[in-house]
């Protein structure tokens, strides 16, 4: 099987009707987790950990995506209205989103979130999805040597960019 017949295959399984709603709960609990300051998208797969033990692996997968998606446009909602972004990623809403507050347009600036966090979303998975099998075959020739110079070029990067003395 190639591999966008798996991605079917995994596709059909995920968007049976049980599922779904099982989906529309987690998104729902991952909006609430991410609306809430201090409560990522991984505090509330978290805490939604404990739910997924009584179901079957394809549907608790299918949860905690749904989580993450919706905590992803949830972070977004506290920094848009009350200029405090509910998730580390929702940082960026408080520039636009909340003069958009100020002027009354809070709802514009809310579903722009919405629609543009949705369309990312996708474009990201399609890239994951053409990307995960070269890479995936990139990783399996690393061996320990270039792991090491990778997290030394990574540190060294991070100490280049952190401000004027590198040795800070």
């Amino acid at each position: 099987m190639s591999v966008l017949e798996h991605l079917g295959v995994g596709f059909a399984a995920a968007l049976t009707g049980p599922r779904i709603l099982i989906m529309i709960a987690g998104v729902a609990w991952g909006v609430i987790g991410g609306a809430i300051p201090g409560i990522s998208g991984a505090v509330a797969m978290a805490l939604a950990l404990p739910f997924t033990f009584a179901l079957d692996a394809p549907t608790a997968l299918v949860m905690l995506a749904g989580v993450w998606a919706g905590a992803n446009y949830g972070g977004s909602i506290p920094a848009i209205l009350m200029r405090m972004p509910g998730t580390p990623g929702a940082a960026a809403c408080l520039l636009d989103g909340y003069e958009l507050t100020r002027q009354g347009r809070a709802a514009k600036a809310l579903g722009v979130s919405l629609i543009c966090g949705t369309i990312g979303g996708l474009i990201s998975i399609l890239v994951l999805i053409a990307l995960v099998v070269p890479l995936g075959d990139v990783v399996l020739l690393f061996g320990s040597p270039e792991v090491c110079a990778l997290a030394v070029f990574g540190l060294t990067l991070i100490a280049g960019l952190s401000g004027p003395s590198v040795l800070k």
